[in-house]
């Protein structure tokens, strides 16, 4: 009996320390989930301490001084160039840039200079997606490719229009509010417009799809059908199909070498085409004196276009295309009403 009471007190020694370090270790968690919570506040922006007032090291520069800019990540990198006073994309065969969209992202990096920091923690960047391996840098040239400024662009911040950037060599990150971040974050950069054109310059246009042909000329100022038929042409529907080519742009490139195998451009009932004629001998950079748009139907969504003189090939909205195709009958001067064509009424 005396062995079992004192076994039996041992137990409930052993038991009660067991009680008591979980005790002590539940307490221990509870004081760090109140520090976190008060302190970190995890769910709040983060804001600006009174001792770090720091703003973004950004260069002021002027757009002009600009010559190049280099975007990376670590799957893909884009470089626009100037040539000759043009930007073009030197990492897609030196083609056209947007220039609107250089535009906008050099307008863009002066509102940096009112970000917020963020974090001074060199062990936070790859989360916040703010270094070469994580992040999108974006690198400013000027003449003889001098550096005029280095950033990476981040992830998406705590609201839907907040996201991190950081200045190359330094570890300060900052959030950046009500700031357009697909300035800096772009598909494609190349120009995606197909053709531009001073419409006062067209005097023939020729429309061709599956419906037939209609062919449009301009005498004395006015325009005029001359086939299928020979008619006055309603101005304002020639009109909207001018202002439809000032500028004509695509949705997107078509990089697919494949894509008109076995097309012939000229007899398939898939293709619709819009012929001009310039007047103009000192015609626009990207139009010849006669020029020729195919609208090739790839299928029932899908409609390309593709200029007589150039090997691009875009994709176009079906309604980009059906703007062009007009019927005969819209196409003709509507006939205004007289007095003469107006039937008195009958006497009752």
């Amino acid at each position: 009996m005396s062995f079992q009471k004192k076994s039996q007190k041992k137990s409930q020694k052993k038991s009660s320390k067991n009680f008591t370090a979980t005790y002590v270790l539940f307490g221990i968690f509870v004081v760090l989930a109140i520090f976190v919570v008060f302190f970190e506040r995890p769910w709040t922006e983060p804001k600006i301490s009174s001792k770090n007032g720091v703003k973004p090291a950004i260069a002021s520069f002027d757009n002009g001084s600009i010559q190049k800019i280099e975007l990376k990540r670590v799957s893909s990198d884009v470089v626009l160039s100037k040539q000759n006073g043009t930007w073009i994309v030197s990492s897609k065969n030196n083609a056209p840039a947007d220039t609107t969209s250089i535009d906008a992202l050099l307008n863009e990096i002066p509102v940096l200079k009112d970000g917020a920091l963020s974090s001074q923690n060199p062990n936070k960047q790859e989360a916040l997606g703010v270094t070469e391996n994580s992040g999108l840098s974006v690198s400013l040239f000027g003449i003889n490719d001098g550096v005029i400024l280095k950033l990476f662009i981040g992830n998406r911040g705590p609201t839907f229009d907040s996201w991190y950037f950081r200045v190359d060599g330094s570890n300060d990150v900052y959030l950046a509010n009500a700031s357009a971040r697909s300035n800096f974050d772009k598909a494609e950069w190349r120009d995606l417009t197909i053709i531009s054109i001073n419409k006062d310059q067209i005097t023939e246009i020729a429309l061709k799809s599956k419906n037939g042909k209609i062919a449009l000329k301009k005498e004395n100022a006015l325009w005029k059908i001359t086939e299928p038929i020979a008619s006055d042409a309603d101005s304002s529907q020639v009109v909207d199909i001018l202002d439809a080519l000032s500028p004509l742009k695509g949705l997107s490139f078509v990089e697919d070498e494949n894509a008109l195998k076995d097309i012939d451009l000229e007899n398939s009932e898939k293709v619709s085409k819009v012929w001009l004629k310039n007047s103009s001998e000192s015609a626009p950079s990207n139009t010849a004196q006669t020029t020729t748009i195919y609208f090739i139907e790839a299928n029932e969504n899908t409609i390309y276009a593709k200029l007589s003189h150039s090997s691009n090939l875009y994709s176009v909205a079906l309604a980009t295309r059906d703007a062009f195709f007009k019927d005969i009958e819209t196409l003709k001067k509507k006939e205004g009403v007289t007095p003469e064509n107006i039937e008195a009424p009958s006497n009752p």
